[in-house]
């Protein structure tokens, strides 16, 4: 099973407010949502996650890393 957004947030160094806001600009959407609601991220997505922060980071806007993630 994957990592819920707090176990996920510890592996990241990325905060559950980030996440929850990345999820909802569709940048990094969890691989499943359980029945109660519950984010479950994957092993691989660290990457992404890191990467996404990176950009951010190096101020590149929200849509476009949409269109670099989604590419």
């Amino acid at each position: 099973m994957g990592m819920k957004i707090h176990e996920f947030s510890e592996r990241t160094g990325l905060p559950p407010s980030t996440l929850r806001f990345y999820d909802l600009k569709k940048l990094l959407e969890p691989k499943q949502r359980l029945e109660n609601g519950y984010r479950i991220y994957t092993e691989e997505q660290v990457s992404h996650a890191l990467m996404i922060n990176s950009l951010r980071l190096a101020d590149i806007n929200i849509e476009d890393i949409y269109h670099f993630m989604h590419s």
